[in-house]
């Protein structure tokens, strides 16, 4: 029997979650009940120092894979949430399904767009279903 296909949602970590490299590490010291001095500054490639995939887990965050690419297309999403404007464009260009989190630095970008987290899963979930019913 073949695989049931799932609809994927690509979904940009820094600025769209937080400022990461940043900001998240402030957050990342209280979400795992560190200290900030020991919460690296200096990071490897998916963060494994911050232990953010535990924190993803024990917030009952729900996730099928975390991926850290520079070509985001190949993640092989059926929808993208995003905030960086290069980004949308690109991803937009390639025929690409993008939602673009709002923030200061994108107004310029056409919709859709989402300016809360309350906007994007009301998006995410029209776009889920309509592409179940596309699949019937």
């Amino acid at each position: 029997m073949g695989e049931v296909p799932r609809f994927v949602l690509g979904v940009d970590l820094d600025g769209v979650c937080a400022d990461f490299y940043r900001g998240l590490r402030t957050i990342a010291a209280e979400w795992t009940g560190r200290p900030l001095d020991a919460v690296p500054e200096v990071v490897s490639y998916s963060l494994p120092e911050w232990n953010l995939v535990a924190w993803l887990d024990t917030h009952g965050i729900p996730y099928w894979d975390l991926c850290f690419m520079r070509d985001k297309a190949e993640v092989g999403a059926n929808l993208y949430v995003e905030d960086a404007p290069e980004n949308v464009e690109a991803m937009r260009k390639a025929g690409l399904a993008t939602l673009v989190f709002t923030n200061s630095t994108n107004l310029e970008l056409d919709p859709p767009r989402a300016d809360s987290w309350d906007e994007v899963v009301e998006f995410v979930l029209k776009a889920r279903d309509t592409w179940h019913a596309a699949r019937r």
